[in-house]
């Protein structure tokens, strides 16, 4: 939670215990956003078409990239993101890269 509010929040929300709604988690950062309850499934359900239709490979190496920059340096996190450019990430990077040329939606196939 102290990475994901600041220890002073985290030091108020622990000590105090106050309960804390999904705006205030919207606000302080805990949370991606505050919806409706009648609106959750279809926020919901947007998120997982979204993610759906991403590249599987790159979506993992953005997460492994994201969750190891926590705790590296700038140094180390720069020179692993060369290192992950240099390979590439299969063939949904080169269809990446083709429909970004053409100018078209990329057909991510998971490879």
């Amino acid at each position: 939670m102290t990475r994901s509010v600041s220890p002073v929040r985290a030091k108020e929300m622990a000590l105090f215990g106050d309960p804390a709604d999904g705006r205030r988690a919207a606000e302080w950062g805990s949370a991606n956003k505050c919806v409706p309850h009648g609106d959750l499934l279809a926020v919901a359900g947007d998120y997982a078409r979204r993610l759906a239709a991403l590249p599987t490979i790159g979506v993992g190496h953005i997460k492994n990239q994201i969750n190891d920059a926590v705790d590296a340096t700038f140094d180390q996190v720069a020179k692993q993101e060369v290192t992950l450019l240099g390979i590439g990430i299969g063939a949904d990077a080169d269809e990446a890269m083709a429909a970004f040329m053409e100018r078209r939606e990329p057909r991510f196939t998971g490879r």
